[in-house]
Order: C-alpha cells, then structure tokens, then sequence
C-alpha cells in the first residue's frame, strides 16, 4: 500500500466513525443481507489479507459479498514480473520486496493466513475472467479465495491456464468448461465492466469495501469492517435467524 493508500485509509476510518446512521441505512436492516462491494485484484496481497478478515466478517454478518475486479497493472507479461523489477529493481527494489514481505507476513500469521516468500508477480486478466464463470455457477467465493491461496500461500503463476484449470477443479467447477471460458474469452467484457466499474468510482487503491452510503479504503482491523457493516444495516446471523 503506498504512503497516499494509507492517507486515504485513515480519511476513510475517520468519515465512517464520524458518520451517523441515515434513514436509508436504518431501513436496509429490514431488507437482508446487505450488499457488501469489494473491490480487488488478486495480485494485491493486502487484498489477500483483506480477503481472511472478510471471511470472519461473513461469517459473524448476514452480508452478501459481491466482487468488482480491478488491475494493479494489466500490463504485467503473462510469465510475470519479478517483484524486485516491479518496486524498481536494484537494490532498493529487492529492499522494498523483503520489507513488504515482512510487513504482510506478520499480519498473516497474526490471522492464521500461509504467506510464502514470493519474487515474481503476475497478470490477472485470466483468473479475472475465470473467477467471472466461476460466480455464475455458484463458486464465485471458493474460487476466490483458492485463487487467492494459489499465489500467496502457494507462490502459483495463476496467469498460466494448467494452474486456472486445476484451480477450478479444485472448487469443484468443470475442468472443460473453464477452458472454454479461458479460450473463447467469454467473460472478457464482465472483467472490462468491472474497471469501467472501478474507475466510475475513483477506485485507486484495493481492497476497498462499499456497504450501503460507506466506504473503507484498505485493510483495517476487524472493529472497523463491523462498524462498516453495521452502519450499513447488517445484522449478526443469530440476530437474523440465518
């Protein structure tokens, strides 16, 4: 996350606490679950950080989770970058790198998450486009998240289609029919609509979450994503009978 993402992080923590809940929020609690947005690239590993504490939030919360896609940087090659190139390269890249990596292991360990010693990033399109198919047959969150795991806890080049189609198997999804998607580019203009999505609303950095009239940019503890969610009308499942 870059020096402006944490400004705009902490601007974002002090606008929902500041907020008092309107109208509209308190008549969403009668419509459930609420919609809870993420915007989020798989290249991000804080969107993989925000991804672990998203799941304990589901989990506690009568929330629908809906994923709008975004790039990093669709111009990463389809063999990857290495991470030290891609923070600069040289020295300071590699610096950059092992800070980075030290910084987010920390925090996944505090979460339970695995976090393996990457060097390489990768494009995303093509999990994009998968992860596209995979929502519309009912393995949009499990596909997510093995996605997810695949890059981070795996060090997988999740660009390359043996690994997208081992991934869909691995959620139960077919085998075929998620190389038809990735050969065909069926789901192409979904993840175009999700950017054109992203930069209708100035998304410049993810995670960003959207719930109701609320917005939280970056990853924060679990007090802030409750708050998030419950200024936008969610209730806890026991409350909901869900």
């Amino acid at each position: 996350m870059s020096r402006a993402a944490v400004v705009l992080s902490l601007l974002a923590v002090l606008s929902l606490l500041a907020a008092a809940p309107t109208a509209s929020a308190q008549q969403a609690s009668a419509a459930e679950p609420v919609v809870l947005t993420v915007y989020s690239d798989y290249a991000c590993p804080w969107c993989y950080l925000g991804n672990g504490r998203l799941n304990a939030l589901v989990e506690e919360y009568d929330v629908q989770v809906e994923y709008v896609h975004f790039s990093l940087n669709p111009s990463v090659p389809p063999e990857g970058l290495r991470l030290a190139d891609y923070f600069g390269g040289g020295d300071e890249g590699a610096a950059r790198v092992k800070a980075s990596h030290s910084r987010l292991k920390e925090l996944t360990d505090q979460q339970g998450l695995p976090l393996r010693q990457r060097d390489h990033t990768y494009n995303t399109r093509k999990a994009q486009e998968l992860a596209s198919w995979a929502a519309e047959q009912g393995k949009g969150l499990a596909f997510h998240q093995a996605t997810f795991r695949a890059l981070f806890a795996e060090g997988k080049n999740i660009a390359s289609t043996p690994v997208l189609l081992d991934i869909a198997d691995s959620v139960g999804l077919s085998r075929r029919g998620a190389r038809r998607v990735l050969k065909s580019g069926s789901h192409a203009a979904k993840v175009e609509a999700d950017w054109a999505a992203s930069d209708a609303v100035s998304i410049e950095t993810v995670p960003s979450f959207h719930c109701g009239e609320y917005w939280v940019i970056g990853v924060h503890g679990p007090e802030i994503f409750r708050e998030l969610v419950e200024k936008a009308g969610a209730k806890k499942r026991t409350q909901s009978g869900r």
